[in-house]
């Protein structure tokens, strides 16, 4: 387990792994050995302080058929919606769930078996990172009634926003981006500990207060550019690595010469894509691809396919792939020779 002290929270790695099928196992475990403790530990309470809860945030939109407190397997659940939202939204909602460590519900949430259909949500969700989980001695109407308040976050306009805060993908973009105002407002009163399925950098991992910062007056929080800015940022690097990878993992005989910044080049490419008209997704994977193909032979590749690719009829990925295509024929044509 690493430890990593941000300006105003603690972010620790934790090293665990999903539950298998456990087909022959006896007694079957529920919760992988590496969280018992951190999620399910008990602890003495401080003076006549209730024990330590843990609860799980869940992204219904994850869970096939999960619309409705009962889908919990009987565990303490509510939605965090409205009355009026619940009943246009449930299926897409975050609900609120009080775990048991022995419970098959629990089980599920952390255990991921290939051989069943990746959507089979009675058996496995580990690999559909639904949600987070939450330790906390607030009961469960006291924390229900605090996360409520982050369903919806405003602009400095007043426009109201959906605000997926239980998203593993951003959850730690979205510490890293609050004031310690800000972060003492979703801590709460009952100083909440976050826990998280891994995002594109971190393992499972643990986000709890920074004893420098208890003291700091809670402040609202507000969907302002700031904010804005540290997720265009977040997401925009988290691109570039994942076509890097794109370009290594479907193209690993072709490399750049050492010494190379590949990222910068990857970053360069996913520029030239956008003035190519390419801005969906898959294409710009397909267009950097293609640069990757024709290095180091990209300018003057570049200027004879340009005008070509502004004149197709095709999708942006129909384009992105027929540019590829021709990338890849090129390099061989001109190795061959």
């Amino acid at each position: 387990m690493n430890a990593n002290t941000q300006v105003h929270c603690i972010i620790e790695d934790i090293d665990a792994e999903s539950l298998d099928a456990q087909w022959n196992a006896w007694p079957v475990r529920t919760v992988p050995d590496a969280l018992q403790q951190p999620l399910f530990g008990t602890t003495e309470p401080d003076s006549d302080e209730p024990l330590l809860n843990t609860y799980a945030v869940l992204d219904a939109a994850k869970i096939t058929l999960f619309d409705n407190p009962e889908d919990a397997g009987g565990l303490p659940c509510q939605c965090l919606y409205q009355r009026q939202e619940q009943e246009t939204l449930a299926s897409v909602a975050p609900y609120l769930v009080q775990l048991r460590a022995e419970h098959d519900f629990t089980r599920t949430l952390f255990t991921y078996n290939p051989a069943f259909p990746e959507n089979h949500a009675s058996v496995h969700l580990w690999h559909k990172r639904p949600g987070i989980f939450i330790r906390t001695r607030a009961s469960f109407d006291q924390l229900w009634q605090h996360l409520t308040q982050f369903t919806h976050i405003q602009d400095e306009q007043g426009k109201r926003y959906f605000f997926r805060f239980y998203e593993p993908k951003y959850l730690e973009t979205l510490f890293q981006a609050l004031t310690p105002g800000e972060l003492n407002t979703l801590f709460g009163p009952h100083h909440l500990t976050f826990f998280s399925y891994s995002n594109d950098e971190r393992p499972f991992f643990r986000i709890s207060q920074s004893p420098d910062n208890l003291h700091v007056s809670a402040e609202p929080i507000l969907l302002n550019q700031r904010i804005r800015d540290i997720f265009n940022q977040g997401a925009e690097q988290k691109f570039m690595r994942k076509a890097l990878d794109f370009c290594q993992q479907n193209l690993p005989a072709i490399t750049l010469k050492e010494g190379e910044d590949e990222q910068a080049f990857v970053r360069r490419a996913v520029a030239l894509a956008k003035q190519n008209g390419l801005r969906l997704e898959l294409a710009v994977l397909y267009f950097v691809a293609a640069c990757w193909v024709m290095y180091p032979f990209l300018d003057q590749w570049l200027a004879e396919v340009t005008p070509k690719l502004k004149q197709s009829d095709l999708s942006q990925p129909g384009r992105a792939q027929a540019l590829l295509e021709h990338a890849l024929q090129k390099r061989q044509e001109i190795f061959d020779e």
